[in-house]
C-alpha cells in the first residue's frame, strides 16, 4: 500500500515537474526568443495611424479671382443594422431619395437595397456608402439631410467628412481648367497639367491607443505635416471671360453650329485673356455631359484654315521687303493663278483701285499680287515660317494640335 501511495507521488510529482519545467521553458521563450516579434506585434495592434489630407492648390485668375478651389464635402453613409432595428428603412429611404435626386422607382430600389445590405452569413452590415450619388455632395446638400435626420429622430444615417474640387464660377473657363474627378483623379485642362504642383503632399499622425480607440495618456505621439499643393495664378480675366461665354452662348443658341471657339489676347503680350468653347461642361457636374465632344478643347486642340486674318503675314511680308505702295493701283475683282480663278468676296470687285484701299476692303485679288506675284513663292514661304505657322504655340494646355 505504501509502494502504491509513493510510486502514484512520484507520478503526479513528475508529472507537476514536467509541466513546471515545461511552463518555465515557454515562459523563456515567449519572454526571451519572441519577445521583440510580440512587442513589435502588439504595438501594431495599439498603434494607429491617420493621413491628414494635404489641401489641393487654388487655381485664380489675374486679378486673385478664385476659379478653383477644394471645399468640404461628405459622403453619406448608411449602418443597415441600426436601420433594421429601429424599422424605420422606409423613412430613410425617403429621406435621401428627396435629398439625393433619386426619387425615382429605379434610384428608390437602389436606396432599399443599400439600406438593407446584408453579409454573406445573413447579418447586416454595419456601414454601407451610398455612391454615387451621395458621394461628396455639397454642404448645402448635407445640411438637408442633417434638418431632416434631427426632424424625424432618425438614426443609421452618417455624413462622413471629405474634400471636393469646386469651381465657383461653375461653366465658365472649363476647357482651360479641366476638372478633378471624385475618385481624386485630375482629368484634362490645368488640372491635369499642373496637378503634380497642385496637388501637395498628404501628412499622417501616428499615437498608441486602447481598445475602443482612445488615445492612450502619455503615448508616443509620431506626426509629419501635410504640405499643400501650390496655387496658380492665370492670365486670364474673370471678366472678360465672363463677356466672352455671354456673347457666345447668344449667337449659339440662335444657331446652334456643331462647335464655337473664341480667344482673347493682348496684343502687346500675347498673354491670353479669355479662351472659350462651345458645347461646354460645368466641371462641378462633370458627369451631366450630352456628349463626349463637350469635353474637346478646339482652341488648342483643333486646326483651321485662316481665312482672311492670314493676309497680315502677306502684307507684313510686303511691307518689309518695300513692296507695298499704297499709291499704286491694280484691277480688282478677280485674277487668274495656276489651276483657279481668285474672286473678291463681292465676285465683281470695285474696278481699278489703289493697294491702301484693296487693304480696306480686304480685297483677295490685292493679296495675291502682293503674295504670288510680288513676294513670290520661297519668300512668302520664309515669313509663314518666321510667324511661326505649322509649329506649335507651346502654351501650357494639354492636347495642342
Amino acid at each position: 500500500m505504501v509502494k502504491k501511495v509513493r510510486a502514484r507521488s512520484l507520478l503526479i510529482g513528475g508529472v507537476f515537474t514536467l509541466l513546471f519545467v515545461s511552463l518555465v521553458v515557454r515562459m523563456y521563450w515567449v519572454q526571451v526568443v519572441e519577445a521583440s516579434w510580440l512587442l513589435n506585434k502588439a504595438e501594431a495592434m495599439w498603434e494607429t495611424t491617420q493621413v491628414i489630407r494635404a489641401k489641393r492648390g487654388t487655381i485664380v485668375d489675374r486679378n486673385n479671382k478664385i476659379l478653383a478651389e477644394d471645399a468640404p464635402a461628405y459622403t453619406v453613409a448608411v449602418n443597415p443594422y441600426v436601420i433594421h432595428n429601429s424599422k424605420t428603412e422606409k423613412e430613410v429611404a425617403d429621406v435621401l431619395a428627396r435629398a439625393l435626386n433619386m426619387n425615382t422607382a429605379e434610384g428608390l430600389q437602389k436606396l432599399y437595397s443599400l439600406i438593407t445590405k446584408k453579409k454573406p452569413d445573413g447579418s447586416f452590415l454595419s456601414q454601407v456608402e451610398i455612391r454615387n450619388e451621395g458621394w461628396k455632395i455639397d454642404s448645402a446638400t448635407a445640411d438637408k439631410i442633417k434638418k431632416e435626420i434631427k426632424e424625424k429622430d432618425l438614426h443609421g444615417i452618417y455624413l462622413l467628412e471629405e474634400q471636393k474640387r469646386y469651381y465657383p464660377a461653375g461653366q465658365l473657363a472649363s476647357h482651360i481648367l479641366g476638372y478633378f474627378d471624385k475618385q481624386g483623379k485630375a482629368v484634362m485642362g490645368l488640372e491635369k497639367l499642373y496637378d503634380e504642383t497642385l496637388h501637395g503632399t498628404p501628412g499622417s499622425i501616428s499615437y498608441e491607443k486602447d481598445e475602443n480607440g482612445n488615445k492612450l495618456p502619455n503615448a508616443k505621439v509620431v506626426y509629419k505635416p501635410a504640405k499643400d499643393g501650390k496655387s496658380i495664378k492665370l492670365t486670364i480675366d474673370q471678366n472678360i471671360q465672363y463677356y466672352i461665354e455671354h456673347a457666345m452662348e447668344k449667337v449659339y443658341d440662335k444657331f446652334r453650329p456643331k462647335s464655337m471657339t473664341a480667344i482673347a489676347v493682348d496684343p502687346k503680350t500675347l498673354e491670353v485673356l479669355g479662351m472659350s468653347n462651345l458645347p461646354a461642361f460645368n466641371p462641378n457636374e462633370y458627369w451631366s455631359f450630352h456628349d463626349q465632344k463637350d469635353f474637346f478643347n478646339h482652341a488648342v486642340g483643333s486646326q483651321y484654315e485662316p481665312g482672311s486674318t492670314f493676309k497680315i503675314v502677306t502684307l507684313a511680308g510686303a511691307v518689309e521687303e518695300g513692296l507695298f505702295n499704297p499709291n499704286d493701283t491694280y484691277m480688282s475683282g478677280r485674277i487668274k493663278v495656276p489651276g483657279a480663278w481668285i474672286h473678291d468676296h463681292n465676285y465683281v470687285g470695285w474696278g481699278r483701285i489703289s493697294y491702301l484701299d484693296g487693304l480696306k476692303l480686304s480685297s483677295n485679288v490685292a493679296f495675291v499680287k502682293l503674295g504670288y506675284e510680288k513676294l513670290g513663292e520661297q519668300k512668302l514661304r520664309d515669313y509663314i515660317k518666321a510667324f511661326g505657322f505649322g509649329e506649335k504655340t507651346g502654351i501650357d494646355l494639354p492636347g495642342e494640335a
